[in-house]
């Protein structure tokens, strides 16, 4: 899908009981940050079996580009409960890492974390974004000005 003006994107706000954090992808981000491990682990819970592995999903994040930003919402009790994540190159964005946890479905997490992963990247110069979603996600980010470009076949190796 693609969203061809990222300033008509909305902010959101989370759900009352959730705090937007950042995520600590590498070694040189804050320590106060949410650990990669712990959104990685909530992004596990949150997605259907038979997808990458968690060291696999942990390298993955880990190898990605110095401008990738990942992001967490976190309930009072420090639970990782969804997560987005967005890579800007000067005028398109790229958005991924969208996921909600069960309980907190369906209550605008997965839209807010979505506008959220958006904003670093207007910031940095992108006009335009796209991303892949899944049959769920589609009605989310049209919501979000998001317009469906094709189909995707999405191959999962068995274990």
């Amino acid at each position: 899908m693609v969203c061809s003006d990222l300033r008509a994107v909305p902010e959101l706000s989370l759900p009352d009981g959730l705090t937007l954090r950042p995520v600590r992808r590498v070694l040189n981000d804050p320590p106060d940050h949410v650990p990669l491990a712990d959104a990685v682990g909530a992004a596990k819970r949150a997605g259907e079996d038979g997808e990458v592995s968690t060291v696999e999903l942990l390298a993955h994040l880990s190898s990605l580009p110095e401008g990738t930003r990942l992001f967490a919402a976190v309930d009072d009790e420090g639970a990782v409960c969804g997560t987005s994540g967005s890579q800007a190159s000067s005028t398109d964005a790229y958005v991924f890492f969208v996921n909600t946890v069960r309980n907190w479905r369906r209550l605008g997490v997965g839209l807010s974390m979505t506008a959220t992963a958006l904003r670093p990247a207007l910031r940095l110069g992108a006009s335009r974004a796209c991303l892949d979603a899944s049959g769920a996600g589609v009605p989310l980010y049209r919501r979000l000005g998001f317009m469906a470009t094709g189909t995707m076949t999405q191959f999962t190796r068995s274990n």
